[in-house]
């Protein structure tokens, strides 16, 4: 099922007029109900509350009674485990160090850089550098909710004005291997599904690979899978939004955030693809009122 979004850029939007010479400070969009996870928690608590709260990674601290940051656990390397390693490993094997966190009295506008930069949907935040105390988890979507409101000059473009025309997209009958590789190469979460005419049918995220009942995919993942095949079809997610290119950036930005997803292919009256609006696009063109 394909929703389209269609409303066109007119005189009715209404803007929040707040100065560009606001700044936003770190705690203010740090979410706190975004609990870290201990490192000797299991592999499949992460997994289970990446996928309820949709988030890219998971920070992880020293234990239930020292909220101390000693590393994050990405959604990208659950994907890859069995079920079976799920239930066996700890955090602590798997996490990764942290490299990018963000003190509380930070300003959001060297966050948003960081976050542009290094292509990170979440950064964690803490109390101050010197004891990395956990604070809450900086999303693109918070950061994103929160520029939108500035009232920045650029709400009043439209989306064929900056979207990304090259956007990766793969099809039906593409191999999951296949997906996964491109995913991997071009840093990017979700991928636009099209058929043989290039029209829209569906949408491949990390969010469907991680809650694939299939036992086998981690095999099925690599390119060598031994007969281990499955496509993209059997996994994309067939209800998908889309946008049209004179939607205006306001609403695009509000779209992306009610429903709660990444990207948004931009399609022509016949639903064929044209280009893709996503969270990045919209940080940076909104990031100028900070």
């Amino acid at each position: 099922m394909v929703n389209t979004y269609v409303k066109i850029a007119g005189s009715n939007m209404k803007n929040n007029k707040k100065a560009c010479s606001y700044v936003m400070r770190a705690y203010e969009v740090a979410d706190p109900t975004i609990k870290a996870l201990p490192h000797d928690e299991l592999v499949t608590k992460a997994k289970s509350f990446i996928k309820s709260r949709g988030l890219k990674k998971v920070a992880v601290i020293e234990s239930e009674n020292s909220y101390r940051v000693v590393g994050s656990v990405s959604r990208e390397k659950i994907i890859e485990l069995s079920s079976i390693q799920t239930n066996t490993i700890l955090l602590k094997d798997l996490a990764e160090d942290v490299t990018q966190y963000a003190t509380l009295s930070q300003e959001v506008k060297e966050i948003t850089k960081i976050m542009l930069k290094e292509k990170e949907d979440c950064i964690p935040a803490v109390e101050n550098e010197d004891t990395l105390q956990y604070a809450g988890l900086i999303t693109i979507e918070a950061v994103l909710d929160a520029v939108t409101k500035l009232g920045s000059k650029n709400l009043n473009r439209i989306v064929s004005d900056v979207m990304e025309r090259d956007f990766p997209y793969v099809k039906t009958s593409d191999t999951i291997s296949k997906a996964w590789r491109k995913m991997n190469e071009t840093k990017h979460s979700g991928l636009i599904v099209v058929n043989d005419d290039k029209k829209v049918v569906g949408v491949l995220t990390h969010h469907d690979l991680l809650s694939s009942k299939v036992a086998w995919l981690p095999l099925a993942l690599k390119d060598n899978s031994g007969g281990h095949v499955l496509y993209v079809s059997d996994l994309m997610n067939k209800h998908v939004h889309t946008i049209r290119e004179n939607v205006t950036i306001l609403e695009a930005s509000k779209q992306l955030l009610k429903f709660r997803v990444g990207r948004l292919p931009v399609v022509d009256e016949e639903g064929k693809l044209l280009g893709v609006i996503h969270r990045r696009i919209l940080l940076e063109l909104l990031s100028d009122c900070l």
